[in-house]
């Protein structure tokens, strides 16, 4: 109660005062901001008792900062029957130069044996384990059934790639920290981790990347996510790992461009491209009216880049959105409907994906150290929101990378409300960097068999998929696999 009641009479002075004192406000908000991230920070993970590293095959960097644990091979993981048996697999941790940090991923090499291409992929959350793309979305070699039988995927995109899935930050599925102190609570920082991540993984694997191209993919808050890891890889260190393109799926990634599309899926039937009004009359006007504050509110987070704006810009902007929406009764994630399931998880395969990872045998299998495995961290997710993290820009890394010449794939399926196919074409037709007047030029073309519109110029290319949702993998998978390929052959569709 004390902390709404906080939030609630910050936000109610900055909304309302004609001059915001900044500086004050987000130091008193550091100051109780530390509290409760103290409170709700993520605690250490329960630990297996019986794990003995000695039966992981170890590496060392070469200035001893970084160990390497594969916990597993082929052999353990193929008995779980989630891809043949001749297609190597492995997971294990990656233990960071603190070595309070333990990053756990899950590999799988490509069903084509002359591929050129390696995958890693994120999901978002904040604090979502990467296993959702893994065995939820058909990116993986296999998905779930309700009895929590492997389900062989034909659409898998390992099927042109090896692929790998990384729970990330720490406190994220099978990932873990020893110190609660090293707790991730940023972009930035869960960029900096993973670029040590990948720094060490082609040191050791040199072979997995080696005369191959490297993409980055990812959804929802992958949004901030990528474009973060991709200013730490290209910009920060001069792209010498060799990043070849990254792809965004239903992205938040600008988060003050985003913002106007809420109305516009909602109350413009002309512009949402599902020819309907959702909310009523007098929501759509509260909606339209809260625009200019909202903009407002989140240039003050851009312009400052301080805590306080952001948290405020995310509270009150979310707060009149998801007030209208939560009267639809439509899954936030695809508008065709209602949720399948009736808590937050909205999805049948989520529940699924926790009670198989939860399971004794995939666990040992999977070397997994931590006990009990959760498909999102709420702690996480709370680090990040206590940060402002969720409010703050991450388009100028998208537009820097492109003038870098590292092409970019945004794509959205059109029934996702959240992330939706309107607000990432509104900030990508926005985005300043040398090929804009050529991008902006350009308009939306069929693409695939009626299955989407696409848009390409100098290394950016905007993909719409029909009938698809946040998790376009899940809804059109064959129009996912098609693009996939599309874009890791030629970089544009």
């Amino acid at each position: 109660m004390l902390l709404k009641f906080i939030f609630s009479l910050a936000l109610f002075n900055v909304i309302n005062a004609s001059f915001i004192n900044t500086e004050n406000l987000n130091n008193e908000y550091n100051g109780i901001s530390h509290i409760f991230q103290q409170q709700f920070s993520n605690k250490i993970q329960e630990l297996k008792s019986n794990f003995n590293k000695e039966f992981a095959k170890t590496f060392v960097s070469s200035d001893n900062s970084i160990s390497f644990h594969v916990t597993s091979n082929t052999s353990s993981l193929s008995s779980l029957g989630l891809e043949k048996e001749s297609i190597f697999q492995m997971s294990g941790y990656i233990d960071l130069p603190s070595s309070s940090k333990h990053i756990f991923f899950w590999f799988f090499d490509s069903r084509d044996a002359n591929s050129t291409h390696h995958l890693t992929w994120f999901n978002g959350g904040p604090g979502c384990s990467s296993t959702t793309g893994f065995l939820g979305e058909l990116i993986g070699p296999s998905t779930l059934d309700s009895d929590l039988n492997p389900v062989y995927n034909e659409f898998s995109w390992n099927t042109y790639a090896s692929v790998m899935f990384i729970d990330q930050p720490v406190g994220v599925g099978y990932s873990y920290s020893d110190d609660e102190s090293e707790s991730v609570n940023n972009s930035y920082a869960s960029a900096e981790d993973m670029y040590k991540f990948f720094e060490l993984f082609f040191e050791k694997y040199p072979e997995i990347i080696e005369g191959k191209e490297w993409h980055i993919a990812g959804e929802s808050y992958a949004g901030h996510y990528i474009p973060a890891m991709a200013n730490e890889i290209v910009l920060k260190h001069d792209n010498a790992l060799n990043l070849s393109s990254i792809m965004i799926g239903n992205g938040i990634t600008d988060p003050m461009l985003q913002y106007p599309s809420y109305f516009t899926m909602l109350c413009d039937p002309v512009n949402n491209g599902h020819n309907k009004t959702y909310a009523s009359p007098v929501d759509c006007i509260t909606l339209e009216k809260a625009i200019p504050r909202c903009e407002a509110l989140m240039a003050t987070c851009y312009a400052t880049n301080a805590d306080l704006p952001c948290v405020l810009a995310n509270t009150y902007c979310d707060g009149v959105v998801f007030n209208i929406y939560e009267k639809l009764n439509l899954n936030v994630y695809d508008m065709s409907g209602p949720c399948e399931s009736d808590d937050e998880d909205c999805y049948f395969v989520s529940k699924y994906i926790s009670s198989y990872l939860n399971q004794d045998f995939v666990q040992q299998a999977a070397g997994s150290r931590v006990s009990k495995f959760e498909g999102c961290s709420s702690k996480v997710g709370q680090n990040f929101a206590f940060n402002g993290d969720g409010s703050r820009p991450f388009n100028q890394y998208v537009a820097q990378v492109l003038d870098k010449g590292i092409p970019v794939l945004i794509y959205a399926g059109d029934l996702d409300f959240i992330c939706n196919w309107v607000g990432n074409r509104y900030w990508t037709e926005a985005l300043q960097w040398s090929g804009s007047n050529n991008y902006t030029k350009e308009t939306l073309q069929p693409w695939g068999d009626n299955e989407g519109e696409s848009k390409n110029a100098n290394g950016l290319s905007f993909l719409k998929i029909y009938n698809a949702g946040h998790m376009v993998p899940m809804n059109q998978p064959s129009a996912s696999l098609k693009f996939f390929k599309e874009w890791i052959d030629n970089k544009k569709l």
